[in-house]
């Protein structure tokens, strides 16, 4: 698929989710427990129509010199991982690797990273997630990493050779 193609996928998908989001406000999202991260996720993508399984495969245990990072499958498209502080317990970022291999799947990543926005930073109105989106998008173009931080939240769209497309949602004073 073109990027041409992918941005106007993109950009129709996001018109479509920003009329479907509902989330009440509450601007501490992040962080987040593991314990709560499953439930929790799987109601932000039932608002936005998304009934993919969400299956844990793995956490690997932090410490003070490490972060403690849960890897998820997301149906058949991609992978979430979450990621503490170094010695914290609370989730301060998610990442999302989607691993489309094709038009429908690729739609599926880009309601994906609307549901993280939506359910992550819901301080961030619906204007301005597709603001946010279309700035990372458009910076596809010429970088192969592209962020955007406000006062609270740092979005971060990033291509990794051979592994994807990779959407981050951190706190914004989370370190990287």
């Amino acid at each position: 698929m073109s990027l041409g193609k992918a941005v106007l996928i993109a950009l129709g998908a996001l018109a479509g989710l920003a009329i479907a989001s509902g989330a009440a406000a509450d601007s501490d999202r992040l962080p987040t427990t593991t314990e709560s991260f499953v439930a929790d996720f799987r109601a932000a993508a039932l608002r936005h129509g998304m009934h993919e399984g969400l299956t844990k495969i793995e956490c690997l245990p932090g410490s003070s010199e490490k972060r403690a990072v849960c890897n998820y499958k997301v149906g058949t498209f991609a992978m979430l991982m979450s990621q503490t502080e170094k010695g914290a317990d609370e989730i301060t970022g998610v990442t999302a690797i989607c691993l489309a291999q094709g038009d429908v799947d690729s739609m599926k990543c880009v309601l994906l990273d609307g549901v993280l926005m939506d359910w992550l930073a819901p301080d961030v109105d619906t204007p301005s997630r597709g603001k946010i989106m279309k700035v990372l998008i458009d910076g596809m173009a010429v970088a192969n990493d592209v962020r955007v931080t406000n006062d609270e939240t740092r979005f971060t769209l990033q291509k990794v050779t051979g592994a994807g497309l990779w959407f981050h949602v951190t706190a914004a004073d989370d370190a990287d």
